[in-house]
């Protein structure tokens, strides 16, 4: 499914989008989600705002209290560390096309190093930035950095998560293509509630919407123009 921007980017063209990078999100998007962000809150007295960037905020001491207890709670979530259905086929399909593959992830470096070694032990997503990179997601800081190491402009990398305040909105801001993965399909269902951030920001709406790992694959395929550096 094509969302409004696509829709803007091919106006009078039938060109497709030269594509030189892929740029992923980890937890929802790579793994299946597990973290309990609710828990999170709830320990941490966070009922609203952006919990890392409130957490930020906080003087030093109660600041590693807190990051003692993301960790915890983060561990107890790599237990049960699985990845999608169709990530390992997508991951295999850019090595063939000799396209590049990074992650950004507001988790903490742990568990980025568990699911190399558990599921990528020879080809890592890299660079790999985890939340120690600031500023977070939904800044475009990190996709920016990520398109300097790769020498590629932003308009050639995709930006593929599914949250569309934080994945969407940072590949929206940095100009690159966006592809919300929408698994249990909260923003596109025929059944799908209203959703401020979706219906009434412009930039929550992302290039292409997927509901599968396979129609990440498919988009790529059939919509841009994978092409090596």
């Amino acid at each position: 499914m094509e969302g409004k921007q696509q829709q803007r980017l091919h106006d009078g063209s039938s060109s497709r989008p030269v594509v030189r990078g892929v740029v992923f999100d980890m937890d929802g998007t790579l793994s299946v989600p597990a973290i309990a962000f609710s828990e999170m809150r709830r320990r941490l007295d966070i009922p609203d705002g952006d919990l890392l960037e409130v957490l930020d905020s906080w003087p030093e001491e109660k600041q590693a209290w807190g990051n003692k207890v993301l960790e915890e709670i983060e561990g107890d979530a790599l237990k049960n560390l699985k990845l999608l259905p169709g990530v390992l086929e997508l991951a295999a399909y850019l090595d063939e096309m000799h396209i590049p593959r990074a992650l950004i992830t507001r988790n903490n470096a742990k568990s980025v190093i568990a699911m190399h070694e558990r599921f990528f032990p020879d080809n890592n997503f890299a660079p790999a930035l985890d939340r120690s990179f600031r500023p977070y997601k939904p800044n475009p800081a990190a996709i920016q950095h990520i398109c300097k190491l790769w020498h590629m402009q932003p308009s050639e990398v995709v930006m593929i998560g599914d949250s569309p305040h934080d994945d969407v909105v940072s590949g929206s801001r940095a100009g690159s293509i966006t592809i919300l993965l929408d698994t249990d399909k909260r923003f596109h269902g025929p059944d799908s509630p209203p959703h401020k951030d979706w219906l009434d920001e412009q930039e929550h709406q992302p290039t292409y919407i997927a509901a599968s790992m396979a129609e990440v694959q498919q988009i790529l395929s059939e919509k841009v123009a994978l092409t090596p550096k």
